[in-house]
């Protein structure tokens, strides 16, 4: 009944250790003009992840929320789809994408399905139960909560670290246009 929670906590556990090792700290990509629009997907990507948590944990979806949770999944899949189609050529100045880090995305891409699956084998909680969140009974094992509640949290922080990236990663496309 929990499988999805413990799938998601895979996701974005690994996610996120893609996101700081790999996009923060190796490669910087939010400061290189090749790789500008791979760190907007990457934005878009922890938007959906946080969505994703906040849906599933703390909001009583029922049906129209459950198809809007099933829509963001699409987007999702849409979003790591074209992360995946730019990637080459964003990273080809960066010395091109790193073998760990293939097999990284490949577990992710792996998980988000498995999550997917989970949550629709489950849809009858989501639709007419209490949903796996705070509202249910009983309620979360303290582990699933805590690591809910860090999850949003740290994903809405990284939604706006990712934003604010963007911005100097703009500004460092407008000064290598003028200085080019």
């Amino acid at each position: 009944m929990e499988a999805p929670l413990w799938l998601l906590l895979g996701w974005g556990g690994i996610g996120a250790i893609d996101f700081v090792y790999n996009h923060i700290y190796r490669y910087r990509l939010y400061a290189h003009a090749s790789s500008f629009r791979e760190h907007g997907v990457h934005t878009l990507l922890a938007l959906v992840l946080t969505a994703t948590v906040v849906m599933l944990v703390f909001i009583e979806m029922g049906s129209v929320g459950f198809a809007i949770f099933l829509g963001i999944q699409a987007l999702a899949v849409i979003f790591t789809l074209w992360d995946v189609s730019i990637e080459r050529v964003s990273r080809a100045p960066l010395g091109g994408l790193p073998t760990h880090e293939y097999v990284l995305h490949t577990v992710i891409f792996l998980l988000h399905g498995a999550f997917v699956w989970a949550v629709i084998a489950n849809a009858n909680q989501l639709v007419h139960g209490a949903g796996f969140g705070v509202w249910r009974w009983p309620p979360l094992p303290l582990f699933l909560l805590v690591e809910a509640v860090i999850f949003a949290l740290v994903g809405a922080g990284v939604c706006v670290l990712h934003l604010y990236l963007l911005s100097v990663g703009y500004r460092a496309l407008k000064t290598e246009a003028v200085a080019g």
